[in-house]
C-alpha cells in the first residue's frame, strides 16, 4: 500500500492517503477529513493553541474537546464530550522543573 501526498505551494500538506487538509489564513490547521469522520479546530487562543475542536461522522458530532493552556504553555485541563460521557483531566506541574506532577480526572 502507498499513501500519496499532495501538497500547497507554500508547503502545507493538502492530502496523504485518504485524509484531506485544510488551513485557516494563519497557515494552523483548521481541519482534517477522511472517508469516515472530520475533524475541525473551531477556536484558537493568541498563541496558535487548540481550545476547542469537534470530530463528526457524517453530519453528527461525535466527540467535542476544549483544551485550557497556562500561559508558560502547559496544558492545564482537557476535557472530551461524547453524547454518553464526558472526561475531564486537570494537570498540576512541579513549580522549579515544570515537569507533570498530577493528572486527576474528574
Amino acid at each position: 500500500m502507498s499513501a500519496g501526498f499532495t501538497y500547497q505551494a507554500d508547503g502545507l500538506m493538502t492530502s496523504a492517503g485518504g485524509s484531506t487538509f485544510g488551513y485557516a489564513n494563519t497557515g494552523l490547521l483548521a481541519g482534517r477529513t477522511n472517508g469516515s469522520r472530520a475533524y475541525t479546530v473551531n477556536q484558537r487562543d493568541g498563541d496558535g493553541r487548540v481550545l476547542q475542536t469537534t470530530t463528526s461522522v457524517g453530519s453528527q458530532a461525535v466527540l467535542g474537546e476544549n483544551l485550557v493552556w497556562r500561559n508558560d504553555s502547559r496544558l492545564s485541563s482537557y476535557t472530551a464530550n461524547r453524547s454518553d460521557f464526558a472526561d475531564t483531566r486537570n494537570f498540576a506541574y512541579s513549580p522549579l522543573a515544570q515537569r507533570l506532577t498530577q493528572e486527576s480526572l474528574m
